[in-house]
C-alpha cells in the first residue's frame, strides 16, 4: 500500500512539474510578446511623426446603388470607408490568454499521446 502511494505521489509530482514547465514557457512567451509589442509600438510612434498623413481622395465615380444591390450592408459600409484603419494590436491580456490557451492545448495533446502510448504497452 505504501509503495502504491509513493508511486501515485511520484506520478502526480511529475505531472505538476510538467504543468509548471508549460506555464513557465507560456510566461516566457508572454514576456517576449510584450517586449515585441512594446518595440513595435515605439517604432510605430517614431515613424508616425516622420510621415505625412495620407491624402484622402473622394470616390465620386463610385456607383453606390449598384454596389448595395450586389452586396450585404456590411460590405457596402466597409467599401465607403475613406481610409482603412490600421489593425489595432492585441492587448496584453489577449496575448496572455492566447499563450495560455495554446500551452494548455499542447499540454492536453501531450497527455492524450502519453495516455495512448501507455495503453499500447499494456
Amino acid at each position: 500500500e505504501l509503495q502504491r502511494q509513493v508511486s501515485e505521489l511520484t506520478k502526480r509530482n511529475a505531472e505538476i512539474e510538467e504543468e509548471n514547465a508549460i506555464l513557465r514557457k507560456a510566461f516566457e512567451q508572454k514576456a517576449a510578446a510584450e517586449m515585441q509589442a512594446q518595440q513595435q509600438e515605439q517604432q510605430l510612434n517614431s515613424t508616425n511623426f516622420l510621415q505625412p498623413p495620407p491624402v484622402l481622395l473622394p470616390t465620386s465615380s463610385y456607383d453606390f446603388s449598384s454596389q448595395c444591390s450586389r452586396t450585404s450592408v456590411t460590405d457596402a459600409a466597409s467599401t465607403v470607408t475613406m481610409s482603412p484603419a490600421p489593425p489595432s494590436p492585441p492587448s496584453k491580456e489577449d496575448l496572455y490568454a492566447a499563450l495560455i490557451k495554446t500551452a494548455l492545448a499542447e499540454y492536453q495533446q501531450q497527455r492524450r499521446v502519453a495516455f495512448v502510448e501507455q495503453r499500447a504497452f499494456v
